[in-house]
């Protein structure tokens, strides 16, 4: 099998000739690993053999704007919607910081909402796809909670989903407008839409599950519908403890999830009670026992999860969000040559 029919295989809930793997690295780590094995950052994901080639969009036209993840430190750069971005930590921490928010104390009257229309957003993605044949695409797009919290500032929207129900249907469904047109445009040869939106935090959701299903619910079917109009595999993607969702994030016809951070969620919960419906994805603990641990107890780790979620299959074994700069050099070599070694197994 290819990587791109082992993923393709656990979605569809066969049992893959091994299960497959996935982890991301801050540059940092990339930089410290590539090093030690002696190959460029390219060359370093090959060697890993991480299953899945993430892609991004880009604004019209431009096959270097969007968020540019090799950007030099401390550069600001601007999105299309006019959210200012402080590259700095994006080396260390694998994020970025908001610089500025464009729209300030909710007030949208000079605002003008991009709609996601525009050629030449994909032609960086389709370079990149030319040079991974093997590999299961994945575009990444944040979700319309997350672009509405970008453009007001998190505690401003907050406030909006609290007080003012107009206008915080309206900003998510320009966001929703926004990402439907990206994903009407997506080209050949991407597999899956991985939307990037956080609903958790370490202990439950952010906001309410009333709340939930009254603003975001909403705005998913519609995207879910554009996604499956493509024929396109949906991925979704939420730190913190999302337990209470996974009834509706499966009722909506979500087919992988990550990031199933252990440090908040009982994994072994949802493998039993969704793990028949849903591909989980990742679930090692990047806040605890790949940063913290030894050698020994990430590989213990490691063995546990693969023992309990990929059993039966529909499981990407990775960890739960980038693996932290401070991680020792001896605990990731620990992990990656446990994910090499599972297809011998």
């Amino acid at each position: 099998m290819t990587k791109k029919e082992r993923i393709q295989t656990i979605v569809k809930g066969k049992i893959p000739d091994y299960t497959p793997h996935h982890f991301d690295l801050t540059l940092c780590i990339t930089d410290i690993m590539a090093a030690h094995y002696g190959y460029d950052r390219e060359g370093l994901e090959e060697f890993i053999g991480n299953h899945l080639l993430q892609l991004d969009y880009t604004a019209p036209g431009d096959k270097d704007a969007g968020y540019r993840a090799n950007t030099a430190e401390n550069a600001i750069v601007t999105d299309e919607f006019g959210v200012e971005w402080d590259m700095s930590s994006n080396y260390a921490i694998g994020d970025w910081g908001i610089a500025g928010n464009p729209v300030k104390d909710l007030d949208f009257s000079r605002y003008a909402f991009p709609d996601g229309r525009g050629e030449g957003r994909f032609e960086r993605a389709k370079a990149v796809m030319a040079d991974y044949p093997d590999r299961f695409n994945v575009l990444r797009i944040n979700g319309p909670f997350d672009f509405a919290w970008h453009i007001t500032g998190l505690e401003d929207f907050l406030v909006a989903m609290a007080s003012d129900e107009k206008l915080t249907f309206k900003i998510l469904d320009k966001m929703t407008e926004f990402i439907v047109n990206i994903i009407a445009a997506i080209p050949e040869g991407v597999d899956a839409v991985r939307i990037i939106e956080d609903w958790g935090i370490q202990k439950g959701l952010l906001f309410s599950k009333r709340d939930w299903m009254k603003y975001i619910y909403p705005c998913y079917k519609e995207i879910h519908d554009a996604i499956r109009r493509k024929n396109l595999c949906v991925m979704h993607h939420s730190c913190g403890d999302i337990t209470e969702l996974f009834p509706e994030i499966i009722e909506l016809g979500t087919e992988i999830i990550d990031a199933l951070q252990p440090e908040a969620m009982d994994v072994e919960f949802i493998k039993r009670e969704y793990g028949k419906d849903i591909v989980l994805f990742g679930a090692l603990g990047s806040q605890s026992t790949i940063p913290t641990g030894t050698p020994e107890q990430v590989i213990a780790e490691a063995e546990r999860t693969l023992e309990v979620l990929g059993r039966e299959g529909k499981y990407i074994i990775g960890p739960a969000g980038s693996i932290p700069s401070e991680t020792p050099l001896e605990n990731v070599i620990a992990l990656v040559e446990f994910c090499q070694s599972i297809k011998s197994r």
